[in-house]
């Protein structure tokens, strides 16, 4: 045991600790340990997935006036729709970061072009070789991508709710919500609408300059827009307390706002190769 003692029956006298049985290591309680880790398996999943797709900006109304144990913790739900994202995304046709798509999809390819020229000088290679180190580590910097995502929506709802008393902390709480439901338009849109419609387009020649409409990555980003912004009028209204009049300008531009930064997470991503290269 931890503590040492020897008087040990089913539970150590001295520590509490129970005493280990074969059953603790059988692989169906090594998977239920992980599932209630990951989600305490007491029913707050349910009501948080419940909350988040049906009542929008009510949990981070419940979080604000400090009803929080009834639902998972923000940070929590962001791992988890990170995890299922990171399952779903190998079968659609999204993609993480790296030197060939960050040079395509980027919104400054030519300054981050000049970049890598000069991180290559500083680093006293060819820009050949920095090429090679990004692309190994570029992977592993897809999640810290992701995650930078969230402060910079964050600053979008900041700018649109400034004076009214809330902090900047909270409005993390909010995006952190948010964008569970924009990874979810997403995975869907990209992943599985985009490239059905695009082909069905194309095939006509009527539709192929449609088609070639689609295939721009800043539309791409633009058509979920309406839907996020539909759902920001309402997560508004309920977690900030403001009137559907006041909810309207600010769910547009925040609708607006998301795309953006989606839009440049290869941009994010190459900032952070470039570091860490």
């Amino acid at each position: 045991m931890n503590c040492g003692s020897a008087l040990v029956e089913e539970f150590c006298a001295g520590c509490g600790q129970r005493t280990p049985t074969p059953r603790d290591y059988s692989m169906r309680t090594l998977f239920s340990a992980a599932i209630g880790h990951l989600t305490n398996y007491d029913g707050r999943l349910v009501a948080t997935v419940r909350k988040l797709f049906f009542r929008p900006g009510q949990l981070a109304r419940d979080h604000f006036e400090g009803r929080r144990a009834q639902h998972l913790d923000p940070f929590r739900i962001f791992v988890l729709s990170n995890v299922l994202a990171w399952l779903v995304a190998p079968h659609t046709n999204m993609f993480g970061f790296s030197l060939k798509a960050g040079l395509k999809f980027a919104l400054f390819q030519r300054r981050w072009a000049w970049a890598m020229a000069a991180r290559a000088a500083l680093a006293h290679v060819s820009v050949e070789e920095l090429g090679r180190r990004i692309d190994a580590v570029s992977a592993s910097q897809n999640s810290v991508a992701v995650l930078c995502l969230v402060p910079m929506m964050a600053v979008g709802i900041w700018v649109v709710m400034a004076r009214r008393g809330y902090r900047f902390v909270q409005h993390l709480v909010f995006t952190a919500h948010f964008y569970c439901i924009h990874l979810c338009c997403a995975l869907i849109y990209l992943g599985f609408v985009l490239r059905p419609l695009y082909r069905a387009l194309k095939a006509h020649p009527s539709t192929a300059s449609i088609a070639d409409l689609l295939a721009n990555n800043w539309m791409q980003h633009l058509m979920m827009a309406p839907a996020l912004i539909v759902y920001l009028f309402f997560a508004l209204q309920r977690a900030y307390l403001v009137g559907p009049r006041q909810s309207v300008w600010r769910a547009v531009v925040l609708g607006l706002w998301a795309s953006t930064v989606a839009r440049a997470f290869f941009d994010v991503g190459f900032a952070l190769v470039l570091i860490w290269a």
